[in-house]
């Protein structure tokens, strides 16, 4: 600075033409950075004088190398930013002059844009941190010069900056946030340029030519900045999806200039594909945006053009980008970028089914598509060898097939899977690549089952005979290459066969060999489904008779194949006897299929040389399992047509076989025969068993001897019932299972003799000794109780059939000794065990009795005799079983028995046990101080009475009323009139004093029964109304027993109680129980008691039409009357008369009636009783229903209006006049559903159903089936107006559920009609609506009428 004195040497050092001024001095950066450095050194305009230089220095050396060029020199940016941005230039205000008012005219003079593209281009070269450097102190400068620097700047030199920018970008580190932010300053003073530029299309095809290829690798790189991608990727949408591009495109159709230009850029780099679905959706929502000014808006313009463009030029672009993803069809990132195109076209809806372009590319992406996912998908299926995940392969193969299947190609489907197959990759051994093969999910049994579905039902006519061609083409081509190589290695000569197998390489003949076979046997599994699954009945005649010519000879090509390996299968071993056997094996199942799938007449099996072999070869015990079992098979086929002598030498060896390894075997197997290893004899005994019981024991019963059919079933029966393992598949002892459980298998009587009668009373005396030894154990209560619940069950299964065991009387005496035994249950106490053990007590007492026949074993005699020792005192504080076991002896008696049938000593011994038990009870009962206050007193009285009941039936099952049993029925009344307790605490003491009461009347004088009867009745209506519903069906069965032994005056008189007393009371829970009770009276009426019931129930008709509340009264009340009217009509028809159809249809019509108050919620049990009754008349009482045909069309008509809904937002007056016309029963909210509108259209169908009547007259014989079609036919219109009236209800919907269930009832009822009746229906009584609706409604009646042609 010494030399630096003034500031025109300051200036003048700085213009100097050498760099440093003076030789050894200092550089003209430092010259410079020391001046402005030195406050006190004044320059005038120091800062524009320095920032002149520094700005005419990069611009003059911008071309330097890079160790001279001052744009890669911090120091220059340096002292550049101190200058525009240091707080020294407020220091010299006085000096110089603002920032803004220099600096832009100075950027004017010097351009700063050629300095900032050289500077991009250079960053390269520098080490990164001397680029991190640098770019942060050339941001901040920018920060203040560029915005001034491009106001002189065109648009096309802008995105020059900002396409250098893009190409340097490739050399950047990530982390350098500073040049980032030089990326966001370079983007949005390009794009605030494009925006206002008058030539956007030259800058589009600029930005294609020169900076495409860097803005795609940008936008695609996966180290980018996310923010700068986004600014630079919507910067270059800008460039190419401007106003002025897209209308030259639309114009001059030049959209492919950008397709051009990406196809190089993805020849070299497929990861730019990622961007084509971005573009794509980019370009739709651009015209989208722009869709006023691209197209036309004039006043003739079709609605909806607009959109139509827009599909079409997204169609147009969508098919640009398919072009260029051809190019590389197969890479996933072409694939992936296919999904998003059509993800992309699905979002912005631009397909339209009527452009026929869009249809042809998109059928022609979905075709190519689906073809590539399907070629791909099998090659992957065919290899997967990972058990875990079957299933996911199995939904791929389904949603295949159900393609294939809709568009009618299941033929190309089968051709792929057999060119996946028999191409496979044999990178393993033969005998790995077989099991490999037959495990694929393409060869899995779920799968097949389906493609044979699919074959049966979407194979067309013109594909069936084509289809067999091609797989019998397969399997002949196969097996032309298992000769070829077969007989290419029989010549070899034995020096060289020596040396192949000794030789590892795969490619040797054996291998070849073995490959064939394992080829042969994969398509001949897979021709096996095709051939079974042909579509004969869908065919024609002579393709048929073509299609089973040709069956025939794929069976002839089967048989030979068999006979020929068979024939040389003994002379060899080793891996030719390994593929012999799964070539013969394979064509045997072959054979086979075609044999069972009815498409090819059976064959005899009479080939005497081939059976013989056959038979040899089951012999040889290094057989293959696989063709073990096949040979099996086809021996038991050759038994039908063979002699039983050849058949039995077969099941010999067979019971041998099954003797020695089945017995004890604890082994699985999967079901699939390949799965049988070599030398598993477990499994292939497994395996044959199988196939015996499940498909060839009727074959085995026709010829085996009667030593053989014992093997067979001892070899059944000997397998273990071991607890199963976790293992799938089949397990001997699950076959057992199964086969006990089989009813061909019980069907069969040369077997099942071997499990007679003897078998069973065998198994009760096993079950019994169980039962004891359980009972005894020391298990938990728990299992004992699951354990004596399944034994019990089983003993009253055998003891419920006739004749179901052979046990003799003592050895049933000694099992109800047992059974009585206070050690019977488990404790605590277990329902269902108490339940089952009392069912089997039944059962046991029910075949004791039965086995007696005038006899009387001491044995029984004493078990009767031991009933006399119960313990009173026991009973008072619990039934025990004792007891209890005589309740239910009583009633076996009682139900099935006659004391006629016993002798006479046993039934001595019965009245002795009634006398002493009746004797050692009544005084208790009699003097038994019921306080009912605490839980024990009730329960002691209700056993008292529980066991009185028992004597009861037991004196009357005796007979001898003389000496009648004392009577508490006084006592029993006063008593259950005090009790007022609702509670069920009391139930079972009030049924069972039910019971006693009405089983003393069969007891009473004849002159005190009606007194006794009204006692009785009085007393079950009091007791009735307390009960709890498990209560009132016991006590219902009492009273069921007494009412069906009463005499006629008898019923008549309890028939007239209940009558007076339902009219009497207003209570209407009284009213329903007294309904209950004349129920239980109907159903168990007394024989010769028609004409009091025709009373009762006209009586009962007038009663129910004067309650003023029955049809808004409770909905118990409703239908519980209704349920009694549906007893009648449908249990008790010839009750009806005349008389009552008035009072019926009246009931009826006014439960059908409008209603202005509803209820809470529809009761749909009205409905359903309603139709119920109507059905019942017209069915059972259609004499009576004739003379009233016009109250039936009437509730008809109502019927149909209730199946009508309101329609929605309708106001409040609205929906008052719908609502009026419903019963009070339907809620709108909750309207009739479908069920009961096809409930409607069978009781319409039951109109033309022909039945015959059922009244008291006897002329059952000479009635004849009629129907009320001709009747009728003059109502039906009006019942059809209803409906239409229902359907043309502007303020009411009939859903088409409705109407669809509703049809066949409809239909019905138009059968009724003849044309005159609905020419005059059409003419007088419809609008036009409703004359639209009926000429609908008759035109699909007249479309499945049938009209008795052909």
């Amino acid at each position: 600075m010494a030399s630096i004195s003034t500031s025109q040497d300051f200036v003048r050092a700085l213009k100097s033409a050498s760099d440093p001024p003076i030789q050894g001095g200092p550089l003209k950066i430092e010259i410079a950075r020391q001046t402005w450095d030195n406050v006190s050194f004044h320059v005038p305009n120091k800062a524009e004088v320095v920032v002149e230089w520094i700005m005419g220095k990069f611009l003059k050396e911008k071309d330097k190398e890079t160790t001279l060029n001052p744009l890669l020199d911090l120091r220059c940016w340096t002292l550049l930013d101190d200058i525009i941005s240091s707080p020294n230039i407020v220091g010299l205000a006085a000096h110089t002059r603002s920032l803004k008012t220099w600096l832009p005219p100075l950027l004017s003079r010097i351009p700063f844009a050629p300095s900032l593209l050289a500077l991009l281009r250079l960053l390269a070269d520098l080490d990164v941190a001397s680029r991190l450097s640098l770019t942060r102190v050339v941001f901040t400068c920018l920060e203040i010069t560029w915005p001034m620097s491009v106001q002189k700047l065109n648009t096309e030199a802008m995105l020059e900056c900002f396409g250098t920018f893009l190409t340097a970008y490739r050399t950047v580190t990530e982390g350098d946030t500073d040049f980032v932010r030089i990326g966001f300053l370079l983007a949005a003073s390009y794009r605030n340029s494009l925006s206002n530029s008058s030539n956007k299309k030259k800058v589009y095809l600029a930005f294609l030519q020169n900076f495409l290829p860097q803005w795609l690798e940008l936008v695609t790189r996966p180290s980018a900045d996310a923010a700068l991608a986004s600014v630079v990727y919507d910067t270059g949408i800008e460039t190419m999806f401007n106003l002025d591009v897209l209308r030259r495109a639309r114009d001059s159709r030049t959209e492919n200039d950008l397709f051009e230009s990406i196809a190089p850029v993805l020849a070299s780099n497929i990861e730019v594909y990622t961007v084509l679905p971005h573009l794509f959706a980019s370009f739709v929502e651009s015209i989208r945006k722009n869709r006023g000014a691209l197209v036309s808006q004039s006043s003739t313009q079709v609605p909806g053009a607009s959109n139509t463009e827009i599909q079409m030029q997204g169609m147009q672009f969508f098919a640009s980008c398919l072009s260029l993803l051809d190019v590389h069809e197969t890479s996933s990132q072409a694939w992936s970028a296919r999904v998003a195109l059509l993800k992309v076209v699905d979002k912005e809806s631009l397909f339209d089914r009527s452009n026929t372009v869009a249809a042809v590319l998109l059928d022609r992406v979905i075709e190519r598509s689906l073809a590539v996912i399907e070629f791909r998908g099998l090659w992957l299926i065919r290899d997967h060898k990972v058990p875990g995940q079957s299933f996911l392969y199995l939904q791929f193969l389904d949603i295949i097939l159900e393609y294939h299947s809709k568009t009618r190609t299941v033929n190309s489907y089968t051709r792929d899977l057999f060119t996946a197959l028999l191409t496979a990759s044999f990178q393993y051994s033969p005998n790995d690549v077989y099991l490999f093969a037959f495990s694929s999910p393409l060869l899995d049994a779920t799968h097949l089952q389906r493609l044979s579905k699919a074959l049966q039902t979407f194979l067309s006519e013109n594909q069936v005979l084509s289809q067999t061609k091609t797989a019998f083409s397969f399997l002949t081509d196969e097996w032309e290459k298992f000769e070829a190589v077969a007989l290419d290695t029989e010549q070899r000569s034995p020096k060289r066969r020596k040396t192949t197998e000794m030789d590892v390489d795969s490619d040797s003949p054996t291998n070849a060999e073995l490959r064939s076979a394992v080829a042969f046997s994969v398509s001949t599994h897979l021709s096996m489904t095709v051939f079974s699954s042909l579509p004969m009945h869908a065919v024609i005649e002579d393709v048929r008779n073509d299609l089973r010519e040709l069956l025939a000879q794929i069976r002839s090509f089967a048989q030979r194949i068999v006979k020929k390996t068979m024939k040389t299968l003994k002379k060899c071993d080793g891996d030719k006897k390994w593929r012999l056997s799964i070539v013969a094996a394979a064509s045997l199942r072959l054979w086979y299929a075609l044999d069972i799938s009815g498409n090819v007449p059976e064959a005899p099996l009479d080939d005497d040389r081939l059976c013989k072999r056959a038979l040899e070869a089951i012999q040889d015990e290094q057989l293959l399992p696989e063709l073990f079992v096949e040979l099996s098979r086809f021996l038991l086929r050759a038994s039908l047509h063979r002699d039983a002598s050849f058949s039995q030498a077969a099941f010999n060896h067979w019971l041998l076989y099954l003797e020695k390894n089945l017995q004890g075997s604890q082994v699985s197997w999967s079901g699939e025969v390949h799965g049988l290893a070599p030398h598993d004899q477990e499994r292939c005994a497994l395996a044959l068993m199988h196939m015996i019981v499940e498909r060839w024991l009727p074959v085995i019963e026709s010829f085996a001897s009667t030593e053989q059919l014992e093997r067979l079933i001892k070899a059944i029966m000997s397998i273990d019932i071991a607890p199963t393992t976790a293992s799938t598949g089949l397990q001997a002892q699950t076959l057992l299972l199964q086969t006990l459980h089989s009813a061909q298998f019980w069907e069969l009587p040369n077997i099942r003799k071997y499990l007679a009668r003897s078998s069973r009373a065998e198994f009760v005396r096993r079950a019994l000794s169980l039962d004891r030894h359980i009972s005894s154990s020391a298990l938990s209560n728990a299992s004992k109780r699951e354990h004596l619940a399944i034994i019990r069950v089983f003993m009253s299964r055998i003891f419920a059939n006739v004749n179901g065991s052979d046990l003799t009387v003592e050895n049933l005496c000694e099992a109800l000794e047992y059974l009585m035994s206070s050690t019977i249950f488990p404790s605590p106490l277990d329902e269902y065990v108490e339940t089952t053990t009392m069912t089997l007590l039944e059962s046991v007492f029910s075949e004791t009795f039965r086995k007696l026949e005038k006899s009387s074993p001491d044995a029984m005699l004493n078990l009767v005799r031991a009933f006399a020792q119960i313990d009173i005192q026991g009973v008072s504080q619990t039934l025990n079983v004792h007891a209890r076991s005589l309740t239910h002896m009583v009633a076996v008696l009682e139900r099935d028995f006659k004391i006629v049938n016993f002798s006479g000593e046993l039934q001595h011994a019965m009245r002795q046990l009634h006398q002493t038990l009746s004797m050692a009870i009544y005084p208790r009962i009699s003097a038994f101080n019921l306080g009912i206050d605490s839980a024990e007193s009730r329960r002691t009285y209700t056993n008292m009475l529980t066991l009185w009941h028992s004597l009861l039936c037991l004196k009357k099952w005796l007979g001898g009323a003389e000496d009648s049993p004392p009577s508490l029925v006084s006592e029993h009344i006063s008593k259950l009139l005090t009790w007022q307790d609702k509670t069920s605490a009391l139930d079972q003491t009030r049924v069972t004093i039910v019971a006693i009461l009405l089983e003393e009347l069969n007891f009473c004088p004849a002159k005190d029964r009606p007194s006794r009867l009204d006692s009785l009745l009085a007393g079950y209506t009091y007791t009735y109304r307390f009960l709890q519903p498990s209560a009132r069906q016991q006590a219902d069965s009492s009273l069921a027993k007494l009412c069906s032994n009463l005499s006629a005056s008898e019923f008549s008189q309890a028939l007239d109680l209940i009558a007076d007393e339902l009219k009497r009371n207003d209570s209407s829970e009284a009213r329903i129980q007294l309904l209950q009770i004349s129920a239980i009276i109907v159903r168990n009426h007394p024989q010769g008691t028609l004409k009091q019931m025709q009373t009762f129930l006209t009586r009962y008709l007038q009663t129910f039409l004067s309650w003023p509340g029955l049809f808004d009264g409770p909905i118990e009340l409703r239908i519980q009357t209704l349920e009694f009217l549906v007893q009648y009509c449908t249990e008790q028809p010839a009750v009806l008369r005349a008389v009552d159809m008035g009072s019926i249809w009246s009931l009826l019509t006014n439960f059908l009636a409008g209603s202005r108050v509803h209820d809470n919620v529809t009761t749909l049990e009205i409905f359903h009783h309603i139709i119920n009754i109507i059905s019942a008349l017209i069915r059972l009482r259609r004499d009576l229903v004739i003379h009233t045909l016009p109250h039936l069309g009437n509730v008809l008509r109502q019927l149909l209006m209730t199946v009508r809904a309101v329609r929605p937002n309708l106001g409040s007056k609205q929906t008052s006049l719908v609502t009026d016309t419903l019963p009070r029963w339907i809620n709108t909210e909750h309207p009739v559903g479908v069920e009961e509108a096809k409930a409607l259209a069978r009781l319409l169908e039951t109109l033309t159903a022909k039945s015959m009547v059922r009244n008291n007259v006897s002329n059952m014989e000479t009635q004849k089936a009629e129907s009320l079609t001709k009747p009728f036919s003059k109502h039906a219109a009006y019942v059809l107006k209803a409906y239409i009236s229902a359907m043309n209800d502007p303020l009411c919907l009939l859903p088409s559920e409705h109407r669809r269930e509703l049809q066949r009832g409809l239909y019905a009822i138009c059968s009724m009609i003849s044309d005159h009746n609905r020419d005059a229906l059409m003419v007088g009584a419809l609008d036009a609506g409703g004359k639209t609706t009926m000429k609908t409604l008759w035109k699909e009646y007249e479309k499945q009428r049938y009209v008795g042609k052909g």
